[in-house]
């Protein structure tokens, strides 16, 4: 399976059937914790920099420069949202980013 797939699958699954990865509701924290450790997993699977190229991608798509990974960034751009709307936001940027470079 191609990156973009495994991307696409995990996006799907995250969207439509989480409780096949969390056992709870879980928070933003969370999410973005799983999805790091699963673009680390393609990354090592794949011969990769992908955790760096998204960082990059974000940072060019909101005209910003930081130090930060791209889903640190989500709460601190968005700091008046919800912890629901965070992790909204960091599902699309994933699925966009899938869509947008790969």
């Amino acid at each position: 399976m191609d990156i973009k797939t495994s991307i696409a699958e995990i996006a799907r699954v995250l969207r439509d059937r989480p409780k096949m990865i969390f056992l709870e509701n879980p928070g933003y924290d969370t999410y973005k914790t799983y999805i790091k450790g699963f673009l680390l997993g393609l990354e090592a699977a794949n011969d990769t920099k992908i955790l760096l190229k998204m960082t990059l991608w974000f940072q060019k798509k909101l005209n910003i420069e930081a130090k930060y990974h791209w889903t640190e960034m989500i709460p601190i751009l968005y700091k008046d949202k919800s912890d629901d709307e965070l992790k909204a936001i960091l599902h699309q940027t994933l699925i966009d980013y899938a869509e947008e470079e790969l």
